[in-house]
């Protein structure tokens, strides 16, 4: 466990840290990000505090505009109820350019293991939570109906994965996305991080 710190302490320190180790051993490059970003990786990952892509990806400043929230979804298009995420695609596909959207899953992933358990009548017991989580209830449905003889836990696995699908495939929905697709100038990638077993996979669909 991290020992415990005064939590304005552990902000402060932290930055002196990065400050030290990363920001004056490269002032070329902070210089650099003074003039803009030019990232080329546009990445959805999970808002669970176990999984950092700029840490498990070791990215550097600039390199990814990174847009975190449960499960890591990416929504379909809609200008009212997904404005947050469809304005985080908008800006890095049409205005910073990216080249690859990744969108990455996770081990234990407990936003999919509520997506699992959800009651089949509909009914929610969350405010967010369980809304959010319907976005990916193809990816359940296609789970339970093909992998119903696995233990839960393992049914999650595959979900986790198939979660990812769903969401390559609602990026296509967005009309300046399928543009870049069609044009080869932009890619899409599925990935999924096992911090358990230590792993990194990723396919394209």
């Amino acid at each position: 466990m991290l020992q415990e710190m005064d939590p304005v302490e552990r902000l402060t320190s932290g930055f002196e840290r990065f400050k030290k180790e990363v920001y004056e051993n490269d002032p070329t490059l902070f210089s650099q990000l003074a003039q803009g970003q030019s990232p080329k990786f546009l990445v959805f990952a999970c808002a669970d505090s176990r999984v950092c892509p700029s840490v498990v990806l070791s990215f550097q400043p600039g390199e990814a505009f990174i847009v975190r929230n449960i499960a890591n979804m990416v929504p379909p298009y809609d200008q009212t109820r997904y404005s947050g995420v469809g304005a985080a695609v908008e800006y890095a596909v049409v205005h910073l350019k990216v080249e690859y959207i990744v969108v990455i899953g996770h081990s234990r992933c407990g936003g999919i293991k509520g997506l699992m358990s959800m009651k089949e009548d509909g009914t929610t017991s969350s405010d967010f939570i369980e809304e959010w989580m319907k976005i990916c209830l193809p990816a359940m449905e296609k789970v339970k109906a093909e992998h119903s003889a696995l233990p839960f836990t393992d049914q999650c696995t595959q979900c986790e994965k198939e979660a990812v699908n769903i969401s390559l495939e609602n990026l296509k929905t967005y009309p300046f996305v399928t543009e870049e697709v069609e044009k080869n100038t932009l890619k899409l990638i599925g990935a999924h991080y096992d911090f358990v077993a230590g792993s990194f996979g990723t396919w394209e669909i």
